[in-house]
């Protein structure tokens, strides 16, 4: 099966009226509306160490979601689009912090912010949470990641977390 564009999928499905959709056009349809993937924190244990107020690489990731037409490699701490498009992109994280900080954790293509961020202030040996979402045109061989900065410390220790994309166009 082939994952297409949303482009080449109005072409072949315009107009139907002379019965010329075939099986793979409606195989491929449906392989190209289920394009997804994920990373995720399970049970973290390991505090991750920042320079305080410097942007970092989170680092502490344990697995892979499922995933089709998108590359999630935790090793690596990335999601790397296979195909162009549009996608919805979830973040969420429960995490232990120092007191006070202000943790704040970030959508980054290829290393670039994005403007996807949220921001939530620890006491002691709180446990925080958040998430932000957002629609973004991604292209492929493009990577996404997830940065961290600690306002006021240096260790924060993620619990649970997901990064995930949904390809919608």
């Amino acid at each position: 099966m082939a994952i297409k564009t949303y482009a080449e999928l109005t072409t072949a499905f315009a107009d139907n009226t002379t019965g010329d959709i075939t099986p793979q056009d409606l195989r491929d349809f449906l392989d190209s509306t289920r394009v997804y993937g994920s990373i995720v924190i399970e049970n973290g244990s390991t505090a991750q160490t920042f320079v305080s107020t410097t942007p970092e690489l989170l680092t502490e990731w344990t697995g892979n979601g499922l995933s089709n037409g998108v590359t999630p490699a935790f090793a690596t701490d990335k999601i790397t689009i296979d195909n162009t498009g549009i996608y919805a992109v979830d973040f969420f994280c429960s995490f232990e912090g120092a007191n006070p900080n202000v943790n704040v954790f970030e959508l980054r293509i290829d290393g670039v912010a994005t403007g996807l961020r949220f921001q939530r202030k620890t006491t002691s040996t709180d446990v925080g949470s958040g998430s932000f979402h957002g629609i973004i045109s991604l292209t492929a061989a493009e990577e996404l990641t997830v940065w961290g900065t600690i306002n006021g410390g240096t260790t924060l220790t993620v619990i649970e977390a997901a990064l995930s994309v949904y390809r919608i166009t």
